[in-house]
């Protein structure tokens, strides 16, 4: 990661994604492991499937389907510092996974 200036006004002025990433937050939506629970099971998502993750910020959602599916899952954003973290967080938590950013 680049060596960054830390000050109030870098943080005030980062966008939603880049604040996550600073952050290290893992961008967990309402009702976080329910409601992929259910997006799996809806979406009939196998070990055969393929996820594309838009919008994925720090991967939460594509690491944890993939998890419970299987699948091979692939996560794009706006965020390059969104998608360091997301890289990190397979490294650390899913290094097994089929996931990529």
């Amino acid at each position: 990661m680049k060596k960054i200036d830390l000050t109030p006004n870098y943080i005030n002025n980062l966008n939603y994604t880049a604040f996550v990433a600073f952050s290290h937050q893992w961008n967990v939506l309402p009702g976080a492991f329910v409601t992929l629970n259910k997006w799996a099971l809806y979406s009939r998502l196998t070990s055969k499937s393929r996820l594309l993750d838009v919008a994925c910020t720090t991967g939460f959602k594509s690491r944890e389907l993939a998890r419970l599916t299987g699948c091979e899952a692939f996560g794009i954003d706006i965020s390059e510092s969104s998608i360091e973290v997301a890289k990190q967080n397979i490294e650390l938590y899913a290094p097994v996974l089929r996931c990529s950013q």
